[in-house]
């Protein structure tokens, strides 16, 4: 009916009550553009990943066999437009549209290409929450329908800054949400391992167990 409120979930932890605010990306995060230049740096044979959003996974690990190698100055040369200190997500906005990562900081230098923009949330705001939200179809598909050209999909930077994020009010309720999903997310990674480990325990019987 008219008194039905729209910005309350359907499934709530106990305790919180009230209607979450919606706000635009730019009013709580600093967007950045990793590498203005667009070109890729050359391959190095011994250098930092130069990671696109392909060479990652959800919980932040690199996939240092299908990353380009480029030279550690690359990383100073980065490190002047965006800190990983501070809790960063990253989203594809060219070929994986869409596509949300964690950024890491303990594993070493790494630098970031333009496939995907930094997302770096204001201090109030739970970064596994904001995570979990931009991996939900409601602001999927709002990402989705800024996507344009033809052959190649992208979604401007600009567009970017205007997505809408829906927040609890209370920071309380976005910290279970966000440790809630935190926990799925690890669960997944640890099962996708033992995945990939019985997939090539079985490549390898196949091998042995029948003859060349």
């Amino acid at each position: 009916g008219m008194t039905e409120k729209k910005n309350v979930p359907k499934l709530r932890f106990p305790g919180f009550t009230g209607e979450w605010v919606e706000k635009k990306l730019k009013e709580v995060s600093k967007i950045i553009d990793p590498h203005p230049s667009h070109r890729a740096p050359e391959r190095k044979k011994n250098g930092i990943p130069f990671i696109g959003i392909g060479d990652v996974n959800e919980v932040g690990e690199i996939n240092y066999q299908s990353a380009r190698l480029v030279a550690e100055k690359i990383y100073d040369e980065h490190n002047k437009r965006y800190d990983l200190n501070i809790p960063s997500i990253g989203i594809g906005r060219v070929a994986s549209l869409g596509k949300v990562i964690r950024l890491r900081n303990d594993i070493g230098k790494y630098a970031i290409s333009p496939t995907m923009s930094i997302i770096q949330f204001n201090s109030d705001m739970i970064l596994d929450y904001c995570y979990s939200y931009m991996t939900s179809s409601v602001f999927q598909k709002q990402f989705a329908a800024q996507s344009n050209g033809s052959t190649r999909q992208s979604v401007g930077i600009q567009h970017l800054r205007e997505l809408k994020i829906k927040i609890p009010f209370y920071r309380m309720e976005q910290f279970k949400i966000g440790i809630f999903f935190a926990n799925f997310d690890h669960l997944i990674a640890l099962n996708q391992r033992k995945l990939d480990h019985l997939e090539q325990k079985k490549k390898g019987l196949l091998q042995k167990l029948f003859p060349g």
